[in-house]
């Protein structure tokens, strides 16, 4: 399984990149929604976590284009911060997004989220 974490920082995408290979999973890392747009097909990404400050696309625009471009449920999940506009988060939900985390979180807490995406068919 192939996760894409997009603009979530270097620190951050090291450590969920080490959970996510103790779990089985791969991760690919992008900084970028145009980035990501071009990575998620190119990878076949199976899920992707990405921030809600993510750059060069309004977030709702990148979600919506991310839902047109694959015609399936691809899992989403948005990282926000603690001071983060909660419309945004509200926003990026309506527009299709699974659900979200809000920094600080334990990476495992995230890796568990995904797994429930990724393998429980309620969620597929």
């Amino acid at each position: 399984m192939r996760v894409l974490l997009c603009g979530l920082g270097s620190v951050l995408t090291n450590a969920l990149d080490y959970r996510l290979r103790k779990y089985g999973y791969r991760s690919l890392r992008v900084g970028t929604a145009s980035e990501a747009l071009a990575r998620v097909h190119a990878e076949h990404a199976d899920a992707l976590v990405v921030s809600v400050n993510v750059e060069d696309y309004k977030l709702t625009t990148f979600i919506a284009l991310i839902r047109e471009d694959f015609k399936s449920r691809i899992p989403i999940i948005l990282v926000t911060e603690p001071d983060a506009d909660p419309e945004t988060v509200l926003a990026g939900l309506e527009a299709g997004a699974d659900d979200f985390v809000t920094f600080p979180f334990k990476p495992n807490e995230l890796v568990l989220r995904l797994k429930l995406r990724l393998h429980d068919p309620i969620f597929r």
